[in-house]
């Protein structure tokens, strides 16, 4: 089990951040003055992570365990990530596993919707968290991700890898840039500097936007018209169980899978059983079937074509012109 999910899961007597502060004071620790969890100006993410550390470092020596957050830098940012997520998600609070084949197809999905304060408003009025299941990660080695948009005008991606590690990427909405398709490019190519003054790499600063861009795709699938995936309870109810005997096993969690429906695997079926064929020669080319790989449209509809909604226009199969006959098939991710 990886580590964000191992600490949702402790978390599942919880209901609002208001009950997990509370704690702090009903186990009668000492809340100096000063440190975050007693300033009533100090974010709540910061407060979070100040309880969690008092709680977890009680028994350690008095002048670690009261620290003030911000002494603890790099360790408390990321806590207070997970935890104002955790608290942020409506009631029960779902969990969502994305399963092998439900991967693939998020990976391969492709979109081209900006993500702004208007998408914000739209489709991430909570935070998301979606995780992968033992023996497969959503892509390259990442496990687990986390998107919600905070109350101060920035958007943030957490994201946890099969080691154990963790990174945020954190953007400012009021930035007109494309976030979609952003520039990697520095003048060494090298190294990016965030606002919070930390340093990350190329490769792990472009592994967090390819998370961020497969969490949105995940969003928007979930809403759009004649989508391929299907949400279902991850564990179906016991015989003879009653509501009372759900709450004490899940607590205030909702566990979710992501799974193909019928419909969608029956058709990528039969597009990968018809495969590509020659339909005759043209200067040299050949006419060839293509496989269009799924993707989501912003589509227009309604009097004057002035409102929208996502679709997804599942794969299918389109002819092009190819020389010497090379199959081609368009993956986009």
């Amino acid at each position: 089990m990886f580590g964000i999910l191992k600490k949702y899961i402790e978390l599942k007597d919880f209901s609002n951040p208001e009950e997990y502060l509370s704690i702090v004071k009903k186990k009668g620790y000492e809340i100096p003055p000063g440190t975050a969890i007693s300033d009533t100006n100090t974010p709540l993410d910061k407060k979070l992570a100040q309880a969690y550390f008092m709680l977890t470092y009680h028994s350690l020596p008095q002048d670690f365990a009261e620290k003030n957050i911000e002494e603890l830098g790099t360790e408390a940012d990321l806590m207070g990530s997970n935890l104002y997520a955790f608290f942020k998600m409506p009631n029960p609070k779902p969990l969502y596993l994305i399963t092998k084949e439900a991967v693939s197809i998020i990976k391969t999905t492709r979109l081209t919707i900006n993500i702004d304060a208007d998408f914000c408003k739209t489709y991430l009025p909570h935070p998301y968290f979606v995780y992968s299941g033992d023996g497969f990660t959503l892509f390259d080695d990442v496990v687990s991700i986390i998107l919600y948009a905070d109350d101060y005008g920035y958007l943030t991606c957490h994201i946890e890898t099969i080691d154990g590690g963790e990174l945020i990427q954190n953007i400012d909405l009021k930035d007109e840039a494309n976030i979609v398709e952003p520039s990697f490019s520095d003048e060494n190519g090298e190294e990016y500097v965030l606002e919070n003054g930390y340093v990350i790499d190329k490769s792990r600063r472009e592994k967090a936007h390819a998370a961020l861009i497969y969490i949105v795709k995940f969003i928007l699938l979930l809403h759009a018209d004649k989508k391929p995936v299907i949400v279902e309870p991850l564990y179906k109810p016991k015989a003879k169980s009653t509501p009372e005997k759900e709450k004490k096993i899940y607590g205030n969690i909702s566990y979710r899978k992501i799974s193909l429906t019928h419909e969608f695997k029956t058709k990528m079926k039969e597009i990968e059983s018809a495969g590509c064929h020659t339909v005759l020669d043209k200067e040299g080319k050949t006419l060839r079937v293509v496989n269009v790989t799924g993707h989501l449209r912003n589509q227009a509809y309604g009097p004057g074509w002035s409102d929208h909604r996502i679709i997804y226009i599942e794969a299918h199969e389109s002819k092009a012109w190819k020389k010497d006959g090379i199959q081609i098939v368009k993956v986009v991710e």
